[in-house]
């Protein structure tokens, strides 16, 4: 593989696996420091674009569900725990954001961080730094 072969792999791997529906885990990550000689810090950096892009697509997503979902269910109900989620996402935000690192829940908490309509900027950048300082730890700690 030539070395820019190499950088998009490690850019579409990290983005595709970290969109919400995408049931896969990160392969770029573990299986090209062994292969090449990239340094650890260009890997991270592109790794931290491809969670970044990840991040912002399930964000947006998320708001759309919201904006289909709450014109559509006319049930009082269905509004009034959308109301107790926002509640939650306003006390908690930041802390649940924290998590986005566990690799099968952390993809659904910028998703319900856009259905709930959290400010995007702080969602999308707190759970991409966890995710890429996750990946960092592992890095130096597992290979």
């Amino acid at each position: 593989m030539s070395n820019f072969e190499i950088l998009s792999f490690i850019v579409v791997d990290t983005l595709s696996s970290n969109l919400f529906f995408i049931p896969s885990s990160e392969l770029a990550v573990w299986v090209v420091p062994k292969l090449s000689a990239l340094s650890i810090s260009l890997l991270l950096s592109l790794t931290f674009i491809g969670v970044l892009l990840a991040h912002l697509i399930n964000y947006v997503f998320g708001r759309i569900i919201v904006n289909i979902l709450v014109p559509v269910a006319g049930n009082k109900e269905v509004v009034a725990n959308i109301d107790v989620l926002k509640e939650i996402y306003k006390k908690f935000g930041y802390y649940l954001l924290t998590i986005a690192f566990i690799p099968v829940f952390g993809k659904f908490v910028v998703l319900i961080a856009g259905f709930t309509r959290f400010k995007w900027f702080p969602a999308v950048l707190i759970a991409t730094v966890v995710k890429v300082v996750f990946y960092g730890v592992k890095i130096f700690y597992f290979l």
